[in-house]
């Protein structure tokens, strides 16, 4: 699943809310994280002095602002890498976006199998 906000909207807590409930729903379904991408929205003004990565690594250091990349750092998500070429036709983000993994830390392999498990009998 992804989360897109209107524009319109932006400030009023709704992003973090739908995060919060992305990750509390990632713990309920037993699953072991979350994977999400964050198009690198300002890397296009940048292009000819560093590569997306550095672009992306310096977000997370806090040397630029990209308000989409810093969001999910601030709603505990990991950097991952990049992933080139994910839209193409994203000019503004050079087709680029960034990959980051939220880690279940309440995920149980035990208690996930049989939830697979019955799953599959209730499929049957």
């Amino acid at each position: 699943m992804d989360l897109v906000i209107d524009p319109r909207r932006k400030g009023h807590g709704i992003g973090r809310a739908l995060s919060k409930h992305r990750r509390r729903l990632c713990q309920a379904m037993n699953l072991k994280r979350i994977l999400t991408d964050a198009r690198l929205s300002g890397y296009a003004g940048v292009r000819d002095a560093m590569t997306p990565e550095i672009y992306a690594r310096r977000v997370i250091w806090g040397d630029i602002e990209d308000a989409l990349l810093r969001f999910h750092v601030a709603q505990g998500f990991q950097y991952c890498g990049v992933i080139p070429d994910y839209r193409p036709e994203d000019a503004a983000a050079g087709g680029h976006a960034a990959l980051f993994v939220w880690l279940n830390p309440r995920y149980d392999p035990q208690r996930g199998d049989a939830a697979a498990a019955a799953d599959r009998r209730k499929v049957a």
